[in-house]
């Protein structure tokens, strides 16, 4: 029965160590083509230089979120424009959505989201934990309700022009496809294959954090150990939550340079030091920023007060 499942598709999970193993071990399978239906392949025109924001783990609706929110908003308007809004997951605690009708949108994101200059910026959300407890549809059928967000399936690619692609995964079930079947780590693989100037892989769970909690706010599972071999050296940068901390991490022999912002109103959580690779962990509320150039790539983590957290430029 397992070798005849190694045939179709494997979903690979903090508990899936054997299943896990055994991918890795016929991981080249997953390069065959695939057939990626045309409306989880978004495009938007590009620019020489864009700017996003970024943050996860805000969905609870209270104040800590709403600090973060009006920094957000503020930072905005500071820059007059910025090209869109990425969020890492875990819109919505504890348990997700019910519906398009769930007052937790109006809580939760179009009202801290929804101020003068945030408002007018495109959204691109990826599912958390959280999130997955509820009704996945109504994040595709939200498209529908209000324009800004976009998430056309529980995983998906955004490109702006040949500048930038932002690819969108689903952590929470990373299932592999070892025929011709749309699975997430076939679409991860496919598109990463491409060579735009940039790209930027997001995702709920890190792949490698500081957070002193379990193994999957850590990035120590199966799933995690294996985005991260795709992401390696296929991806300049991923971007995370689920760990309730800024963080910005590298890893040997890779290229990605993992930001963690999973800071963006739940309950915080502490930082192990002194991990390797690890340039700054912070356990405050906060959000991120890149600025991408032709030549460099710029991070900032903000506080809820607008200060400079960490900020570094990454050339290429």
């Amino acid at each position: 029965m397992l070798a005849q499942r190694m045939h179709n598709v494997l979903v690979l999970g903090a508990r899936s160590t054997i299943l896990g193993l055994l991918v890795l071990v016929d991981a080249a399978c997953i390069s065959r083509k695939v057939l990626i239906p045309k409306n989880v392949l978004l495009s938007y025109p590009s620019s020489k230089e864009m700017r996003f924001l970024f943050v996860g783990d805000t969905g609870t609706g209270n104040s800590d979120q709403y600090a973060v929110a009006e920094a957000m908003e503020k930072r905005c308007q500071e820059l007059g424009r910025i090209d869109g809004l990425l969020f890492l997951g875990d819109q919505f605690y504890m348990k997700g959505v019910a519906s398009v009708d769930d007052p937790l949108w109006e809580k939760a994101f179009e009202t801290p989201y929804g101020k003068d200059c945030l408002r007018q910026f495109p959204v691109f959300p990826t599912l958390g934990n959280h999130d997955y407890k509820g009704n996945i549809k109504a994040f595709v059928d939200y498209q529908k309700r209000n324009p800004r967000w976009h998430f056309p399936h529980r995983f998906y690619s955004v490109d702006f022009g040949d500048f930038l692609r932002v690819i969108a995964i689903d952590t929470n079930r990373a299932d592999v496809c070892l025929k011709n079947k749309f699975c997430m780590v076939n679409f991860l693989v496919d598109r990463t294959n491409a060579s735009p100037r940039w790209t930027i892989v997001t995702g709920h769970h890190p792949i490698g954090s500081s957070d002193t909690r379990d193994s999957s706010h850590g990035g120590r599972t199966i799933s995690s150990d294996y985005i991260r071999s795709i992401v390696c050296n296929r991806a300049d940068f991923y971007l995370a939550g689920h760990t309730h901390l800024a963080e910005h991490r590298t890893f040997k022999d890779c290229r990605v340079n993992e930001f963690v912002a999973g800071a963006g109103g739940a309950e915080l959580n502490a930082v192990t030091p002194g991990l390797p690779g690890v340039k700054f962990a912070k356990s405050q509320y906060s959000f991120g920023e890149v600025e991408l150039k032709q030549e460099s790539a710029t991070f900032r983590i903000f506080s809820v007060d607008n200060q400079v957290l960490y900020e570094t430029t990454i050339t290429k």
